[in-house]
């Protein structure tokens, strides 16, 4: 008796779940984006067209030439940190959160960008910037010109 009562709850949830998804909205949005990359001697950039997309980024560690990543409010962006030292503790302080890189295996981060500003990506061990994050408002044609940050 018990069994089938709990049967009956399961179908009625199923059923639950089906009405649900079909009424729920899709998300066909513009997920794919590129990103172009341009390059200068003091700071490298790389900028990522639309807001709202998704798209991947990569933050070579550099202490002495923090390279800059620019972004805009609504962004998912798929972080790859590298370095040439044999161990990096790459931290988003801002957000909590903390990768190991080393020379062969990159840091990994998923972030949704939500505010406006910049997000430092800095060693863990000595608190020094390796890289940056630009976030500009949502709406913003041109995030501006490179921003470069304490050394």
């Amino acid at each position: 008796m018990a069994a089938r009562r709990l049967i009956i709850v399961l179908v009625v949830l199923f059923g639950i779940s089906i009405a649900a998804a079909a009424i729920a909205p899709r998300r066909d949005g513009p997920l794919g984006g590129g990103s172009t990359t341009s390059s200068s001697p003091e700071t490298t950039t790389e900028e990522i067209p639309a807001a709202g997309g998704m798209t991947d980024a990569t933050i070579a560690a550099s202490a002495e030439d923090p390279p800059e990543t620019r972004a805009r409010v609504g962004d998912q962006v798929a972080l790859t940190v590298t370095t040439k030292a044999p161990l990096l503790q790459a931290e988003i302080a801002t957000l909590g959160l903390i990768g190991i890189a080393t020379a062969d295996a990159p840091a990994q981060f998923d972030l949704l960008l939500r505010d406006t500003g910049k997000l430092v990506v800095s060693n863990a061990a000595n608190d020094d910037a390796v890289g940056f994050i630009t976030v500009s408002a949502a709406g913003s044609r041109n995030p501006g010109p490179p921003m470069r940050g304490p050394r």
